[in-house]
């Protein structure tokens, strides 16, 4: 029998040639052992087969026999010398195989031929374990008496006594307990024997051990008890007994569980009615606030839920994320539950804490039958969750075609969207659902539509990479160029996610490979960046420029060298791109691996020639990179591959002063070794002590000061190593500096010291050190502040008060004569303001300006601080310099809280300051209405002058501020009131352009014709500016065209001299005279013509101006036009006929003028006209020798030229 499963078995001289094997690696012996063939195992062995030989299993001959308890084959092989300990698999040996099966006869042999008795297998288990666990208590027994040790655990740390009341062997139970073992004893989930026992339900053992004293309110490491594992596991037996012996019904674990929960939970309806029937009470809950009944519900106890729902619980009851049970017997598809819960009255719109209805839960779940059961009882179809998802919405995100359909056949709007304005169609595509997006595309949703962030259902899916979804759209007419908000398209978005199955779908399907998105990134460079090397190559196999580059400048191989795709960059490197190219801040491929370490991408492009030095904007190296970084191994490639260690950024700092910013010490030690410099500098003299101890790398500090560097050295601003530490607050690196000697009040170049940085910076506890190590309190910058001063002005009350504390004078004054209180107010540190005031600040000293703390405060409006300043006897009519008040201060700002509160307190509102201005004057100076109103109204003046003799309403019409006017009108402000210039309110809104202003007040009763100082009126100033909408109104108005001021012009001559053509066209239609003349006798044409105004000499031309016209000097619009060089003008009146050789007073024609002033062009037009260069003027000049005599060499010859008709 043996045989048949061997093909051959040879033998020569008795020895075996070749043993064949069963498919479970067993021998002929091992075969003959296992089935107990004695005759057989003796010639085997008496063949020379193998006494030691495994199967598969690692079982021998020994073990199969003892394992079956051939005890004759046993001894016989014993004899033979088999191995007494030799283990299987599981490194069980003989005797624990033995004690396995409980044949107490062969561990007694087994022991006799000195097995090892405490030989232990791969669980922990020894001998004993495992009888206890699997054998008897006659082969327990036996152990025991042959000397095992009965506290023996397993590797799970259960005992004997374990293992035999998990396994249910009452006869072990009972020996070893009588054996005096610890009843109590723990396995590692902290399990007793009466805990497994129970959860078995060997009812035998928990009578058993209960009687000899165990613990019934033991507890494992989640604090449950006995009776908690019979009510989970449904043991109603145990139950009751647990009850009997007076088990705690109510304990609860640590999940808040107790007996009755988990018997809803895990039980049966027996276990919850035996709980309920002794005391346990019905409306316990969980730490999730879950009811028996959710629990039962959840788990789909039906006949549990019956019960409990009879026993009237309540129905609605809700867990701690507002579930009900009738949500979670829909949310598990239990659908008997759900369909008795409602026959109860459950509520079928129940929300729970996002809202969701049953409805939805069955929607989300699939569960096609609960939600046409839901419809059928009257479910809202359309209840919207927080995220706005109804039960459509969810069905397609997360549930089935069939949900979807069943809720759109039941009436459920196909267009709804969700909070991210998604549509059922973009969620079934986002989600990957086949069946739905079809069904959904078939009812003719907008496959269009789009989310709040501008993703097509289309997108969705090939962002997520469902290919048959891609396919399905593009069938039915998906836009394959749709973007969204960051104008990324389909095969962008394939191309990111490396998805080149969907790239090569959208290049076959017409994808324009080159769309940019807002970033100028197309799909190639989103691919280099994020995706794979396969989409790179497929993108570019398909046409795709491998030059792109990105807003930023980055080309595909920038991208991939930044991100880390060394097959990428491989790829792209190969197919030759440029490998120095630039992004905008100058790095190059190389630069970006090297900042990111990406060590493979930098060792491949140097392998390709990158330049070892390319440089950034900031003129950063690679290895500076590297050494910013801390990458020690890439300092060490790029050294080995001849990179510059002297080379410096733009601010001359190289790879080691780096390194000491960045802070690591592993970087710092290996750039000096090789070879950099320790006492190197930047650009403004900075060493590696001041970076480390700006930085506050106190062990770089530290190791710099062993190897004994500089520490007094300064940069260009004078600061050195321990100035430095202390702007930045360093406690640990100051004191190791003046440790080891740094001078304690050094100086920058503003004379600072290291305790006016402590104190400026608010360090309190920096200051106290430097202050406890001597530094000295009175020290000034060039600016005469200390310390306190500098805390004072940032508002650090700590050192403030600390710095008081030591002795510096609270009423120190720096170079302005500012004290710390006036630093304080006028910054509005309150707390600040307080604690000064309590040490007796002198609140009315006054900085070199005369403001003092009010003042200040006032000034910069802070309300609280002048409240608090005048509470502590501040004078509230407290002038400066300039005389300026708070009062003053705070209508000049327009502070009208301010302003109503000081005159609360009293504040004078007709005190002036030296320019005569009060506060109405400066409020409304500055436009502030709402002040201005308020001063009225508390009585201040409202003709009050100032020493310009500007009132209000000056005020008011000068800025333009119609409101205020109109206000300070209805208060009786008089509208004719002149400043020193002569000008009124009118005249002031004329002159700045506010013609609403002037409608205003002319309504008012304001005169049109009014004039200043120096007879100008509304409509000279209007013409003056070019304000024609403005001279339309007056003309309007009636103002008069011919007034003149005190220089004779009228507006038509100030409209001319301005060149506002415009202006001057609406006078000469409105009956301006055009020959008009001012004091120099200079008319419209002169002005015009004098100032180079073309279009306006063309219309007063038109309008037949007099071209010969001549001013006081003799000068024409001819000559003033060709003295200021306006050729296109001389041109334009020559051709309207003016006189080329017009002389003036000294006889000067124009060409004389042009030599003169040395305009060779002018000169040459002049000569094209047959100007005569035989003029001469009053004192016998001609042009050339005017010419000559302005050193116009130029001009000379050109004149010359013309007169004896050479050709150049």
């Amino acid at each position: 029998m043996i045989l048949k499963y061997f093909t051959t078995i040879s033998f020569i001289w008795g020895c075996a040639l070749s043993v064949q094997r069963d498919n479970d690696g067993k021998t002929p012996l091992i075969l003959a052992a296992q089935n107990g063939h004695i005759n057989l195992v003796k010639s085997l062995v008496d063949k020379g087969e193998n006494i030691e030989e495994k199967d598969n299993s690692g079982n021998t001959a020994l073990i199969w026999a003892t394992w079956n308890n051939h005890a004759s084959i046993v001894e016989f092989l014993l004899s033979k010398g088999a191995n007494l300990e030799n283990d299987q698999g599981e490194q069980q040996t003989p005797i624990i195989s033995a004690a396995r099966r409980g044949h107490t006869n062969l561990v007694n042999l087994f022991i006799d031929k000195g097995a090892d008795i405490e030989k232990k297998d791969i669980h922990g288990g020894n001998a004993l374990l495992w009888a206890a666990r699997d054998g008897s208590a006659n082969a327990v027994e036996a152990l025991l008496s042959k000397g095992s040790k009965v506290d023996v655990r397993s590797n799970d740390k259960k005992t004997p006594l374990i293992h035999a009341a998990e396994t249910g062997h009452l006869d072990t139970v009972k020996y070893l307990v009588n054996k005096g073992v610890d009843i109590e004893a723990k396995d590692n989930a902290e399990n007793t024997a009466l805990l497994w026992a129970t959860w078995n339900n060997h009812a035998g053992i928990v009578e058993y051990l209960l009687s000899k004293g165990a613990n019934i309110e033991a507890v494992q490491n989640e604090r449950q008890t006995p009776i908690i594992y019979a009510a989970r596991r449904g043991h109603t037996n145990l139950v009751t007994l647990f009850i009997d012996k007076g088990a705690d019904i109510e304990k609860r674990d640590v999940h808040g569980g107790n007996a009755l929960l988990w018997a809803a939970r895990d039980g049966s309806a027996d276990a919850v009615e035996a709980l309920l029937s002794r005391g346990s009470k019905i409306d316990v809950r969980s730490n999730d606030k879950k009811t028996p009944l959710i629990h039962a519900a959840e788990t789909g106890h039906l006949d549990t839920v019956k019960y409990l729902v009879n026993m009237r619980v309540d129905i609605e009851a809700k867990d701690n994320a507002d579930n009900t049970a009738l949500l979670w017997a829909t949310w598990n598809n239990h659908a008997g539950i759900v369909e008795y819960l409602l026959s109860k009255g459950a509520n079928i719109q129940a929300v729970q804490n996002e809202k969701q209805t049953p409805i939805i839960y069955a929607a989300r779940r699939g569960h096609t039958n609960l939600v046409n059961l839901f419809i059928d009882k009257g479910s809202d179809i359309e209840k919207r969750d927080v995220h706005v998802g109804n039960a459509l919405l969810w069905a397609a995100r997360d549930g089935s075609a069939d949900a979807v359909e069943a809720l759109l056949s039941r009436g459920s709007k196909i267009d709804v969207r969700s909070n991210d304005k998604k549509t059922p169609l973009i969620h079934a595509a986002e989600a990957g659902h086949l069946d739905t997006v079809k069904y959904l595309v078939n009812m003719r949703v907008d496959i269009e539509a789009k989310d709040n962030a501008d993703n097509t259902a289309l997108l969705w899916a090939a962002w997520n990479n469902y290919a048959g979804i891609v396919e399905f759209l593009l069938s039915k007419g998906a836009n394959i160029e749709a973007g969204q908000n960051e104008k990324q398209t389909p095969i962008i978005y394939a191309a990111r996610r490396g998805h080149t199955n969907l790239v090569n779908l959208c290049i076959d399907k017409g994808a324009d490979i080159e769309k940019r998105d807002v970033h100028g990134g197309n799909a190639l460079l989103w691919a280099a960046r994020d995706g794979s090397a396969d989409t790179v190559e497929a993108l570019i196999s398909k046409g795709s420029k491998i030059d792109v580059r990105s807003n930023d400048q980055k080309t595909p191989l920038i991208h991939a060298a930044e991100t880390g795709h060394v097959d990428t960059v491989k790829y792209l490197v190969n197919m030759r791109v440029d490998i120095e190219a630039k992004d905008k801040l100058g790095n190059t491929p190389l630069l970006w691996a090297t900042w990111n370490n990406h060590t493979g991408i930098v060792e491949f492009i140097l392998a390709k020639g990158a330049n070892i030095e390319a440089v950034q904007g900031e003129g950063q190296t690679p290895i500076i990179y590297a050494a910013r970084r801390g990458y020690l191994n890439l300092i060490d490639l790029l050294i080995e591959k001849g990179a510059d260690t002297k080379k410096t950024d733009k601010n001359g700092a190289d790879a080691l002063l780096w390194a000491f910013w960045s802070g690591y010490m592993n970087t710092v030690e290996g750039l000096l070794s090789k070879g950099f410099e320790i006492n190197v500098r930047d650009k403004v003299d900075k060493t590696p002590l001041m970076y480390a101890a700006e930085r506050g790398h106190t062990p770089l500090v530290e190791f710099l000061l062993s190897k004994g560097v500089d520490k007094e050295a300064k940069d260009r601003s004078g600061r050195n190593a321990l100035l430095w530490a202390a702007w930045n607050g360093h406690s640990d690196i100051l004191k190791r500096l003046f440790l080891s000697g740094s001078i304690l009040d050094v100086k920058d170049n503003g004379g600072k010291t290291p305790l006016i940085y402590a104190a400026e910076r608010g360090f309190a506890e920096v200051a106290k050190m430097l202050l406890d190590n001597g530094a000295k309190l009175d020290l000034k910058d060039n600016n005469g502040r200390d310390a306190v001063l500098w805390a004072a002005w940032n508002g650090n009350k700590n050192s403030v008060e600390l710095l008081l504390l030591r002795g510096s004078k609270i009423d120190v004054t720096d170079k302005n004569g500012k004290t710390p209180l006036i630093y304080a107010a006028q910054n509005a540190h309150m707390s600040l303001v307080q604690l000064l005031l309590s040490k007796g600040a002198d609140k009315e000293a006054k900085d070199k300006t005369g403001c003092n703390a009010i003042l200040w405060a006032a000034r910069n409006g802070h309300r609280d601080t002048v409240e608090l300043l005048l509470s502590k006897g501040s004078e509230i009519e407290v002038i400066d310099g300039n005389g300026k008040t708070p009062l003053i201060y705070a209508a000049h700002n327009g502070d009208e809280s301010l302003v109503q509160f000081l005159l609360s307190q009293g504040a004078n509102t007709e005190s002036k300051d030296r320019s005569g201005s009060d506060a109405i004057l400066w409020a409304a100076r500055n436009g502030h209405a709402d002040t201005v109103k308020l001063l009225l109204l508390k009585g201040s003046k409202i003709e009050v002058t100032d020493r310009n003799g500007n009132t209000p309403l000056i005020y008011a019409a000068q800025n333009g501020d119609k409101s205020l006017v109109q206000f300070l009108l209805s208060r009786g402000a008089d509208t004719e009131s002149k400043d020193r210039s002569g000008c009124n309110a009118i005249l002031w809104a004329v002159r700045n352009g506010y013609r609403d202003i002037v409608e205003l007040l002319l309504s008012e009763g304001s005169k049109i014709e009014v004039t200043d100082r120096t007879a100008k009126t509304p409509l000279i100033y209007a013409a003056q500016n070019g304000d024609k909408s403005l001279v339309q109104f007056l003309l309007s108005q009636g103002a008069n065209t011919e007034s003149k001021d005190r220089s004779q012009c009228t507006a038509l001559l100030w409209a001319a001299i301005n060149g506002h053509t415009d202006t001057v066209e609406l006078l000469l239609v409105k009956g301006s005279k055009v020959e008009v003349i001012d004091r120099e006798g200079k008319t419209p044409l002169i002005y015009a013509a004098q100032n180079g105004h073309k279009a306006l000499v063309q219309i007063l031309l038109s309008q037949r101006a007099n071209k010969e016209s001549k001013d006081k000097s003799g000068c024409n619009a001819l000559l003033w036009a060709v003295w200021n060089n306006y050729t296109d003008i001389v041109e334009l009146l020559l051709t309207n006929g003016s006189n080329i050789e017009i002389r003036d007073k000294a006889g000067k024609t124009p060409l004389i003028y042009a030599a003169e002033r040395g305009y060779a062009e002018m000169t040459e037009l002049l000569l094209d006209k047959d100007a005569n260069t035989d003029a001469v003027d009053n004192k016998g000049n001609d042009a050339v020798l005017t010419a000559f005599r302005k050193g116009h060499s130029k001009v000379e010859k050109i004149i010359i030229c013309k007169r004896s008709k050479c050709n150049s």
